[in-house]
């Protein structure tokens, strides 16, 4: 399946025109802050991490990264916050993938905008109570590129778990 994207090509399974070689999934543990209005002092961790098996029991080792994955094949992804209040709950707003460490960087695949999955390979396990999400998605390369890695990346919400009526804090596809 070929397909386009905001003007790039991606490719999730074997074509004629292609090379069937493997690529990687890579990820990384650094963390770009942006700013936002808070009333919360402390510290907040987040941790987002490949497993190797749908029942998400184990992830990836670092020394496994970069992991090779054939186009079309399932990843299992899961995020979290870690924090000494125990009421906060997490979401993912935005995710796209590309070949880059720095999320902004072209050429990009979005799979979940506002809150909203725009990839139909994607399934979010998602529980509006829990600090642990999951998600999975379908591995795909980008067609005409030099790079056969592939990261990915999420912006995530933190809120407390009694706030869910927030415009920003409840789990809504917002378009």
């Amino acid at each position: 399946m070929v397909y386009n994207n905001q003007n790039f090509i991606i490719t999730t399974k074997y074509s004629s025109f292609l090379s069937s070689n493997n690529y990687y999934c890579n990820c990384y543990h650094g963390f770009t802050g942006r700013q936002c209005e808070t009333r919360f002092y402390g510290n907040i961790t987040f941790i987002m991490d490949l497993y190797q098996t749908s029942n998400y029991s184990t992830p990836y080792s670092p020394s496994a990264y970069p992991v090779v994955v054939y186009p079309n094949q399932s990843l299992w992804v899961q995020y979290e916050v870690k924090s000494t209040t125990f009421d906060l709950v997490v979401f993912a707003e935005n995710c796209c993938a590309n070949n880059s460490t720095n999320p902004d960087s072209f050429p990009q695949h979005v799979f979940l905008e506002r809150g909203c999955i725009v990839d139909s390979t994607m399934v979010y396990f998602h529980n509006p109570y829990s600090k642990v999400q999951r998600f999975s998605i379908r591995s795909f390369r980008f067609a005409y590129s030099n790079s056969h890695l592939v990261c990915l990346h999420c912006e995530l919400l933190v809120c407390h778990q009694n706030s869910t009526n927030s415009r920003w804090c409840c789990w809504l596809c917002q378009t």
